[in-house]
């Protein structure tokens, strides 16, 4: 289906169907922009719809910007799927930003991998409405578009949340920096889990800098990071004698020998810290 078929389908249905519309599923076609900002328009003046579903098309920044806007004057989607598609962290943000001024929807999914059906964003959970102390997105196929998201509803409404648990997820370096920037500002979480999050060295080393002056965070999850000797070298800057840090795990992350003893030394200095390498 064209990206012009599918902005007529949507006013098609807007017609015809009007309250016993809830959900559709629009993924797997070739729709773009134009189809998100119809929906966006629809989305102003419906009263049903609970799940909408652009998986896999061709929608860019425009069309999730569209999307974006168009959340605050609806009152009934719960749930918005909007993986695979051509969407950047500046779509990301715009989204995140439609999703302050909505209070009905529940879920988002920004990315996935093929043919897995991924619950996404735990949006209530992260605004508070739900209370949590641990959040778990565990193997949620998340990648830097949800990270920023994440990072930025936790800054917002400052859940209270002790463990956020964003392992198995491919966040790259790009959605580590979000991350980076919410721990900053929080003094509430004690547990990361980034494990299997192919953060890298530039990733770990904006977590390094934010370590630096947290004061929550007591363990640190990293395993399997792809450091290597640069990681290593960064990491260092975690390691101070002011550091919150008690327990840390670096396995597999293809730090050379030198470079683990060198780890070692420093971690003996920190009062209390459990390094595992």
């Amino acid at each position: 289906m064209s990206d012009a078929d599918g902005a007529a389908l949507i006013w098609a249905l807007a017609i015809n169907c009007g309250a016993a519309l809830t959900e559709f599923s629009l993924s797997r076609n070739k729709l773009g922009n134009q189809t998100a900002v119809a929906l966006a328009q629809y989305l102003r003046f419906n009263s049903s719809l609970i799940s909408a579903d652009l998986h896999d098309n061709m929608v860019g920044d425009i069309g999730a910007l569209a999307l974006a806007k168009g959340l605050p004057c609806n009152a009934t989607l719960q749930t918005l799927r909007l993986s695979k598609n051509e969407i950047t962290l500046t779509g990301s943000i715009g989204v995140f930003e439609g999703l302050t001024r909505n209070h009905a929807v529940k879920h988002v999914t920004m990315e996935t991998a093929g043919g897995v059906m991924s619950p996404g964003i735990d949006i209530h959970r992260l605004k508070g409405v739900v209370p949590a102390d641990v959040i778990d997105f565990s193997s949620r196929h998340l990648g830097p578009l949800s990270a920023a998201i994440i990072a930025k509803l936790i800054e917002r409404y400052r859940p209270q949340l002790h463990s956020l648990e964003i392992d198995k997820n491919a966040i790259l370096k790009e959605g580590a920096k979000y991350i980076a920037e919410m721990l900053k500002t929080n003094d509430e979480i004690k547990t990361l889990d980034v494990r299997f999050c192919s953060l890298g060295p530039e990733g770990m080393a904006a977590l390094v800098e934010a370590l630096q002056v947290n004061t929550s965070v007591d363990r640190l999850l990293a395993i399997s990071n792809h450091l290597g000797s640069k990681g290593a070298e960064v990491f260092h800057g975690a390691l101070l004698p002011t550091s919150s840090l008690r327990f840390i795990t670096l396995q597999d992350n293809l730090i050379p020998p030198e470079a683990m003893a060198a780890l070692r030394d420093a971690a003996a200095k920190v009062p209390g810290l459990q390094l595992n390498l």
